[in-house]
């Protein structure tokens, strides 16, 4: 193995975990954003079927990525969730639809994992990248969230399945990643926190891993880590420079 180099993250319950208010918030501004936008088009529908017609939207996107390991795009999200309703929309509209949506989790994001800041900052000059699928929160909303949290700028490059319309674990969205961060799989870390999408997918391209999660389970990765915080340490033993 070469000397360390690029470093890649998952994004959800790796470098980000749930808050639960933000989640009910969440959930209920999806709710008013698509009763506002289906109100704009003469259709006046109540809370009920909405918040079904998300949930079978969430449902249909989490079976094409264990399923087909392919991502929705944002056309056929808003087709998800109209269909759902009983009707379609046109590509554009259902892009309006689906990305007016996603803004919901820049609102109400997630929180940085503890310790985030200070893991990516004892990284120093390596290059840093995302990794992570995507579900009713579109990447471009999850950045600017990270943006907000003052995290962004800290990674040459962001990888989500909504814009690759590919998921983990896929051998392209490693490769992608690497390929823009300029550095070869034998020289990259990927930390996740799954392991059937992260660890076996990063591992099969020939990157390092550290899982993040029950440190009591198996788990093919060459580290396993309780938190996020404790992976600075397993690349430090690694010989990384920092």
């Amino acid at each position: 193995m070469g000397r360390i180099e690029a470093v890649t993250f998952d994004f959800w319950n790796t470098l980000y975990v749930e808050d639960l208010d933000a989640l009910r918030r969440r959930r209920d501004r999806r709710v008013s954003i698509a009763q506002a936008y289906f109100a704009s088009a003469s259709r006046r529908l109540p809370s009920k079927p909405l918040r079904e017609a998300l949930e079978t939207a969430i449902g249909r996107i989490s079976a094409l990525r264990r399923d087909e390991h392919r991502a929705a795009g944002h056309e056929e999200v808003g087709q998800m969730i109209a269909e759902a309703l009983g009707f379609r929309l046109d590509d554009g509209d259902a892009r309006t639809l689906a990305e007016a949506v996603s803004s919901a989790g820049r609102d109400y994001p997630p929180v940085p994992a503890d310790g985030a800041g200070l893991v990516l900052a004892a990284l120093g000059d390596a290059a840093l990248g995302v990794i992570s699928d995507t579900g009713l929160t579109f990447g471009m909303h999850l950045r600017q969230a990270m943006d907000a949290h003052g995290l962004a700028g800290a990674f040459g490059h962001f990888t989500w399945s909504d814009e690759t319309l590919t998921t983990k674990p896929a051998a392209r969205q490693f490769l992608y990643t690497l390929h823009m961060l300029g550095v070869p799989p034998d020289r990259a870390v990927h930390v996740g926190d799954l392991e059937a999408a992260d660890i076996v997918g990063a591992r099969e391209v020939g990157m390092r891993t550290i899982r993040v999660g029950d440190t009591s389970l198996p788990s093919q990765a060459e580290a396993v880590v309780p938190t996020l915080a404790a992976v600075v340490e397993v690349l430090r033993r690694w010989g990384m420079q920092m």
